[in-house]
């Protein structure tokens, strides 16, 4: 099995022991409908746990994996963060090892390493952001972008596109997505 896919079905699958969740929105809720990212994109599959134990960091947790035309494909996951300071500290462990993950699966551009890219203002809505760019590491003919972003107070969304959205490339693909579902331009939850 190639590295991307093996990689794309262990963070779909991950799931959580169900337990009450509070009164915050679910993942699952935050997740774009395919016809929401426009008329070419498709859901290739999906995953949500929307109660899960405070243990983990969460109250909730979805992903979806898109495929759109000339092969290109958009990955989201959309982290819904419990209340506490370990519960926080927990869930930023989490989604950086997952955006580790998925930046493994980008050729980064040498002049747009990490550096260059901390020091651009993240998507509009995230108050902290971490970014990749270049090129997919399986795919060279593909761009590939990757944004995490935490949302003030409970919100955390990573974004991998893998091709094109929208006529953008790399992390302004990625940042696109993510802006869109901060505004909830695209948020209707697909069926997993």
């Amino acid at each position: 099995m190639r590295p991307t896919i093996a990689l794309m079905i262990l963070l779909l699958s991950l799931q959580a022991a169900p337990i009450a969740a509070a009164d915050q929105p679910t993942a699952g809720s935050l997740l774009p409908a395919p016809a929401a990212l426009g008329p070419d994109w498709s859901l290739i599959g999906a995953s949500h746990s929307d109660t899960m134990s405070p243990s983990t960091g969460f109250t909730s947790m979805a992903s979806a994996m898109y495929g759109g035309s000339e092969g290109s494909r958009i990955f989201v996951r959309v982290f819904v963060v419990a209340s506490g300071a370990t519960a926080v500290r927990q869930a930023r462990d989490t989604a950086n090892d997952a955006f580790a993950g998925l930046r493994g699966l980008v050729r980064e551009r040498a002049a747009s390493g990490s550096s260059s890219l901390d020091t651009r203002p993240g998507p509009t809505g995230c108050n902290d952001a971490q970014r990749a760019d270049g090129q997919d590491a399986n795919f060279s003919d593909f761009a590939a972008g990757v944004t995490l972003c935490a949302v003030d107070p409970d919100l955390i969304i990573l974004v991998g596109v893998f091709g094109s959205f929208d006529g953008l490339s790399g992390f302004p693909a990625s940042d696109t997505v993510v802006e869109n579902i901060v505004h909830g331009q695209v948020a209707a939850t697909p069926a997993p």
